[in-house]
């Protein structure tokens, strides 16, 4: 592996696998700077979300005051 790394001139890439949760795939982005803690946290919220409508009805995002 370090030679691989090595090999690419200590450049290294990574494509996302499937054991990585979107989550945290969005921290890791976030922790890059690829994007800001505003479009962090609302793509965050919509993560959160997502899981939470089992009837196809879209539900609040968790903190938002609606009931």
């Amino acid at each position: 592996m370090l030679v691989r790394y090595v090999g690419r001139g200590g450049e290294q890439t990574t494509a996302p696998s499937s054991s990585q949760g979107p989550e945290r795939l969005l921290a890791e982005q976030f922790a890059r700077g690829e994007i800001d803690e505003e479009e962090y946290r609302q793509r965050l919220a919509t993560l959160q979300g997502a899981g939470q409508a089992t009837d196809g009805q879209a539900r609040p995002a968790a903190g938002t005051g609606a009931r």
